[in-house]
């Protein structure tokens, strides 16, 4: 019997149910898969358009630094700066300077400089509220050896949003980090954290390089050096003359510098780095306050040469040069020689030194650079010399040079100067001086430790006025050189009338304004002028008295004329800085204006109290390199003697700019403007013109009390030289001038014997005792 079997297997029917649920499964599917990939479309697509921004925005930076560079190219100052960050000063500042040095990129100090050849802009990096553009460029380098050679370095260049485009500037300091401390052997260094990939290897080395430099040099034990890198426009402005401040030196960051392509730092900038150091402990150990001087550059050299940061000078004839210097007949304290030939004079000097007395005599030379320095009193033991002695020998090389130079007799007058709590009367002829006061002194109701910080002759230079600070309080000492009477007063001395029989002082106040005082010498008696007057000036004639005063309303300042004692004052106009004419009929003011306070320069009939304008900053010759005039202000003015000309400093953002007024007969204006003075100059100063108003002088200059300078001009604002120097006082008669520098005081001759005109490279010198400060040249020839 047979079986068969006859399989049939069908699908069971789905159910509905099931259908629905395997159709919802894969819609669901769709769904999330559309919401992942649309999110990712649309980010996609927001990164598309933002990388596009961002390329635009970076076209639009590397635009402003390609146009920065045609206009370097082309020598269109203007152009160049119209690209900077003008709200930042200092920055503008540092760039129109190095545009004018030829070195806007090039940092010449540490041996780099610009080269031709091709730059590349490298990728814009946007941070937050600026853009930064990594720049390749050439330049020529200076190795140890002496050698150049080209390389290509990269500078990070820094813009911020202006207007519709970008402006170059820096940073904010916030975006460099805090700052990181390296502790070695002898130095402190301080950068900022964003460097310290830069920084790591440079520390080590410029320690090691310090160390070595202060055991050759004999450095202080107990003394530690710090070095702060500084990201300022600031600390790269003023590299040239970057020294020790209370043992703190400040250089600017490796990023305002350069780093070489693809590597760390290296050697090139390194060294210069060293240089730098070794220069400012030179200037350290020597107490010398400038750069420029031969022996120090040379010791810095000799120096350098031996660290292996620069190459050893061989000079011939050294033996004989030596010879020459100690003579007598080699002169290499001289300021206006060439540096070239004395730069050469003084490496042979010191390699002489060197080969025959080693590192110790290096350090006596380097000890001997100016009797004021710190080390003078261990040098002239070192020699068994009294220190006196040491500083005559300076001072008679100083009168055997006028007068190989001058080809004129020495200066005449007396002049008081300041030596610390002292007073004394110098004889520029006899080069002999007299003590006339001393402190501290049991007599006086002063505190210990008084210091005499001004003097002032009365105008016929019977009375002598010092004000002495105690403690941050003023005082007035009169000292009558004819009788020795003395007069003391609470305040600080103002001014003189042209009698001599009253003189102003201030009385400041804890408790609210203070008060300017007149005292009357031949009465005793004592005036006080309005509450919170300030700045008072007796007229020429000397019957009238100008001040002003500050209401108590804060409705700014008022001028007030009075009497010669100070009393019957009347207020004449709203306004500041009263000048007198020559003739005492005028004052030259500044008016107070809400809208354009300080803008604008008036003149004040004193009789009739009519006013007129004189001179505005909205007047002043346009300049392609200057800023428009908003903020601009008149901050001095002063009469020449014939009372025709007014000399004005007017200030616009990022530069200080002097302008002389020319009052006609008809007392209608002209403008005639002067060469401008440097952009990056921070402030014009005593502004006076010479007594017989063949000159204008003024001291010009920074912040940086080692970069302030005397401007000598003539009268139509030729200027002649610029002297480093912190004050200066004219004598009586026009020929001399007294200044401060800081070696000391000197007096220099403004006239050289058929020319009339004052010749920078020969200007006579007549050096006067130094740890001294200028007081004021006595009025009346004796």
């Amino acid at each position: 019997m047979t079986a068969s079997l006859d399989w049939h297997i069908e699908d069971e029917p789905i159910a509905p149910v099931q259908a629905r649920r395997r159709f919802w499964h894969n819609r669901r599917f769709w769904v999330l898969l559309g919401l992942v990939i649309v999110p990712l479309l649309a980010f996609a697509g927001m990164m598309l358009v933002d990388r596009r921004q961002q390329d635009e925005l970076a076209a639009q930076v590397r635009h402003v630094a390609e146009m920065e560079e045609a206009a370097r190219r082309s020598g269109d100052m203007g152009r160049f700066l119209m690209l900077q960050d003008r709200i930042n000063e200092a920055w503008l500042g540092l760039q129109a300077f190095r545009f004018r040095q030829g070195s806007l990129y090039a940092v010449p100090e540490l041996g780099l400089i610009d080269a031709d050849g091709p730059v590349v802009y490298n990728a814009v990096r946007l941070e937050e509220g600026f853009a930064r553009l990594d720049v390749t460029r050439p330049f020529s380098v200076t190795l140890s050896n002496g050698d150049t050679r080209a390389m290509q370095l990269t500078l990070p260049q820094f813009y911020r949003p202006w207007g519709d485009g970008w402006a170059h500037t820096l940073p904010p300091l916030e975006w460099w980090g805090p700052l990181n401390v390296y502790a070695g052997r002898r130095l402190t260094l301080s950068y900022p954290a964003r460097e310290a990939e830069h920084m790591q290897p440079l520390a080590a080395r410029l320690d090691t390089w310090m160390d070595r430099a202060c055991a050759d040099w004999d450095c202080p034990s107990e003394v530690r050096y710090t070095v702060v890198f500084s990201p300022t426009a600031r600390a790269l402005l003023w590299l040239n003359r970057a020294r020790f401040v209370n043992h703190v030196l400040t250089l600017p960051s490796v990023s305002l510098v350069a780093w070489p392509t693809g590597a760390g730092l290296d050697d090139p900038v390194a060294l210069g780095y060293g240089r730098l150091l070794v220069r400012a402990l030179a200037l350290e150990l020597s107490g010398y306050y400038d750069y420029g001087h031969s022996l120090l550059e040379a010791l810095v050299a000799a120096e350098g040469a031996r660290l292996g940061l620069m190459p050893r000078p061989r000079p011939d004839r050294s033996p004989e040069v030596y010879a020459a210097w100690r003579e007598g007949r080699l002169d290499l304290w001289g300021e206006f020689r060439d540096f070239t030939t004395t730069q050469a004079d003084a490496q042979a000097v010191v390699a002489f030194v060197s080969e025959t007395y080693g590192e110790e005599g290096e350090r006596r030379l380097l000890r001997s650079l100016y009797p004021t320095g710190p080390l003078a009193s261990r040098l002239a033991r070192e020699l068994g010399l009294p220190l006196d002695a040491l500083v005559e020998a300076w001072l008679a090389y100083g009168r055997a040079h006028w007068s190989r130079t001058a080809g004129q007799p020495p200066p005449t007058g007396e002049l008081a100067l300041i030596c610390g709590s002292t007073a004394r009367l110098y004889d520029l002829a006899s080069g002999m001086a007299r003590e006339i006061v001393q402190m501290p002194r049991s007599d006086l109701p002063w505190p210990a430790f008084p210091k005499i910080v001004s003097a002032a002759w009365s105008p016929k230079g019977v009375w002598l006025a010092l004000t002495v600070r105690t403690w941050g309080d003023d005082a007035v000492l009169l000292k009558n050189l004819v009788t020795g009477e003395e007069r003391n007063f609470k305040g600080a001395f103002r001014a003189w009338a042209p009698d001599g029989r009253r003189f102003a002082l201030y009385q400041p106040s804890t408790s609210g304004p203070g008060q300017t005082v007149i005292a009357d010498l031949s009465t005793g008696s004592l005036q006080a002028l309005a509450e919170g007057a300030e700045f008072a000036s007796w007229s020429p004639v000397g019957d009238q008295l100008a001040y002003i005063s500050y209401s108590s309303d804060g409705s700014g300042p008022t001028i007030w004329v009075a009497a010669a004692d100070g009393t019957q004052a009347r207020s004449l106009a709203r306004g500041s800085l009263p000048v007198w004419s020559p003739d005492s009929r005028l004052l030259a003011y500044v008016p107070a204006s809400p809208s354009a306070p300080q803008a604008e320069l008036a003149l004040l009939e004193v009789s009739t109290g009519v006013t007129r304008a004189l001179f505005s900053t909205s007047d002043l010759p346009p300049a392609p390199d200057l800023l428009p005039a908003w903020g601009a202000a008149v901050l001095e003015a002063s009469w020449s003697p014939d009372g025709k000309t007014l000399a004005v400093v007017a200030h616009r953002p990022g530069s200080s700019q002097m302008n002389l007024v020319t009052l006609a007969a008809d007392e209608s204006t002209q403008y005639r403007a002067s060469p401008r003075l440097w952009m990056e100059t921070d402030w014009i100063a005593r502004l006076s013109w010479s007594p017989d108003g063949r000159y204008l002088a003024a001291i010009v200059g920074s912040y940086d009390p080692y970069a302030q300078v005397l401007w000598l001009a003539d009268a139509y604002g030729r200027a002649y030289v610029n002297l480093t120097a912190s004050d200066y006082r004219w004598s009586p008669d026009g020929r001399w001038l007294a200044v401060q520098q800081e070696a000391g005081p000197a007096v220099f001759s403004v006239d050289l014997p058929g020319t009339g005109q004052i010749d920078p490279l020969l200007l006579p010198v007549w050096r006067l005792p130094p740890r001294c400060a200028l007081g004021d040249w006595h009025p009346q020839p004796r």
